[in-house]
């Protein structure tokens, strides 16, 4: 009778013979070492003992603490003599704990691990949400006048021997107080760089090694419900922020790169749902008119201009004018950044199916009387809510265009036709934002001999009653201290310029004339200024200053 092999005994009886063989091992490695041994697979592990090594920590350093008693403490290492481990020894030690070493197999290191999904502390990595210390925000936001002194205390504190739970908080906290947009972390060859986007600006603020870069991202995956394996393939996460009596989102994306993972957070302010129209920084004619355009029930207005720039935060305060109880607003949007009262938010979904194309056609079952389609990218998105602007619907949207008049070809390419979309538009933005000079830090000087030629030039067509007083001053704003641009400015306004689709632009567009001859006559009736005249005027004014604005216009 021939032998009878079993696959699956014989495969766990392989299985159980190398975890036999490595456990002999560290017990073998622990009389070598002159230290104890433990098999976690047998020995309960204490949560408070856990607690003291942060789990991306104890994961990377193959440590983990599994018994405390007042000060003392007892940690399962997979190596006593490795750097980390040394590390992870010495920080407990300064803490004031005595330490016990016992060798572990890593089968052993991972039963304990494991226990760390039952922990919840103060900041839980499993629920994305940070608690960031506000005494701290606030201590940075008083003493800090430029980015100075928050890098000094970076480079102070951002050490490898601290736990990479208060390395992120760290980081969290100097962000927000710099009101930052925008957190970005880049490898290079030699080490790491820590930039903030403020005020529409990168800040370098740190460099730091790989070691410390290579904790920081696995502990921003965890939070963000990433996987940490994967390097090679684009992630896109988010997690929350508790500071200052609000909660901050932060939407994560980390792309490949030749030295490691490029790591950006974009830091949602919850304020930016506040902003009024008011204050957005329009100018008075073209406010008028597009109050006048939020009043009728039905077209379509649209923002342009690139990422960045306030849209979202533009169509958020047209929401905000409009509402009232008798009307259903609905937004689909990619992702919903901020929350609105009385307004039904959806978000996208690519891995569902459920784009902004799904979005809008799903909505308009819903009986809405006002639509915001976080952008229009696609023909089919195009076409419907040029529909549904001429069905009795106010439609809100964006598109990425350079300017105002951009959008009629923009909207051409994708498909939409003329006589129809001549129809639908009754209103085109265009904006930016340029950074505003802190009243402290400005000074007058004479005007030179290009900006006497080129600001006549530029406002030619504006009504001298607008700006002829201010230019002949004869002189400019600029930050005083040049050495420092970035502490020059504080906050940023907008820029606009807009085309009232009249019937004079509508029998244009259905013609296919020219865009300039469509921003003419779309401007010039209602006094309209153009975006450099718009912040031409800003520059007059001394609320910005003439290279500030060539940085996002070109005036050439």
């Amino acid at each position: 009778m021939p032998l009878q092999f079993d696959d699956i005994d014989n495969s766990k009886s392989l299985k159980d013979y190398r975890e036999g063989e490595a456990e002999r091992l560290a017990k073998t490695l622990s009389e070598m070492h002159g230290v104890g041994y433990a098999n976690l697979s047998g020995i309960p592990v204490e949560a408070d003992a856990l607690k003291l090594i942060p789990e991306i920590d104890a994961r990377a350093w193959n440590v983990a603490p599994f018994q405390i008693a007042g000060k003392n403490v007892k940690v399962a290492v997979h190596s006593p003599n490795n750097e980390n481990t040394v590390r992870a020894i010495k920080n407990l030690s300064e803490q004031g704990f005595e330490v016990e070493i016992f060798m572990s197999s890593i089968k052993s290191l991972e039963k304990a691990w494991s226990r760390y999904e039952d922990i919840t502390e103060t900041q839980v990595h499993k629920a994305g949400v940070v608690d960031v210390g506000k005494d701290n925000i606030s201590s940075i936001q008083l003493l800090n006048e430029t980015s100075a002194l928050t890098r000094t205390r970076l480079e102070g504190e951002f050490k490898a021997s601290r736990p990479v739970s208060e390395l992120i908080t760290l980081l969290l906290e100097s962000s927000i107080a710099e009101g930052a947009s925008d957190i970005h972390i880049e490898p290079q060859e030699a080490d790491v760089q820590f930039r903030l986007r403020i005020d529409g600006v990168l800040v370098p603020l740190l460099n730091f090694d790989h070691d410390i870069y290579k904790r920081v991202v696995s502990r921003i995956k965890i939070l963000s419900g990433l996987k940490i394996n994967i390097v090679s393939e684009p992630q896109d996460g988010r997690f929350s922020i508790d500071a200052e009596d609000s909660e901050v989102e932060v939407r994560v994306s980390l792309i490949p790169g030749a030295f490691g993972e490029s790591v950006v957070m974009r830091l949602l302010n919850p304020e930016a749902a506040n902003v009024t129209i008011e204050k957005l920084g329009i100018d008075k004619p073209l406010n008028e008119r597009i109050m006048i355009e939020l009043s009728k029930p039905n077209g379509l207005i649209l923002t342009t201009g690139p990422t960045g720039s306030g849209k979202t935060t533009a169509l958020y305060a047209f929401l905000k004018q409009i509402y009232e109880p008798g009307i259903k607003i609905i937004t689909i949007e990619n992702p919903v950044e901020y929350r609105l009262n009385g307004v039904v938010q959806t978000q996208v979904n690519k891995e569902k199916g459920y784009d902004f194309y799904d979005g809008l056609t799903s909505s308009l079952r819903q009986d809405p009387d006002v639509i915001m389609v976080g952008e229009i990218r696609d023909d089919n998105t195009a076409k419907t809510a040029v529909q549904a602007a001429l069905t009795g619907h106010l439609v809100f949207s964006t598109l990425h265009t350079n300017d105002a008049a951009g959008a009629i070809p923009r909207m051409r390419d994708l498909g939409v036709k003329e006589d129809v979309l001549g129809s639908a538009l009754s209103l085109i933005l265009a904006q930016r934002l340029v950074r505003k000079l802190k009243p402290g830090s400005k000074e007058e000087r004479p005007m030179t001999d290009r900006e006497k030629a080129l600001i006549p030039a530029m406002m030619s067509d504006v009504d001298e009653a607008r700006w002829k007083h201010l230019f002949d001053r004869g002189t400019l704003f600029e930050p005083s201290d040049r050495s420092n641009d970035h502490a020059s400015y504080s906050g940023r306004i907008g820029i606009f310029e807009g085309i009232v689709v009249n019937d004079e632009v509508e029998e244009l567009i259905r013609n296919n004339t020219s865009t300039h001859e469509i921003d003419l006559k779309g401007r010039k009736p209602y006094n309209i200024l153009s975006l450099r005249q718009h912040g031409l005027l800003n520059v007059l004014e001394g609320i910005t200053d003439l290279n500030e604005l060539e940085r996002i216009v070109s005036l050439s």
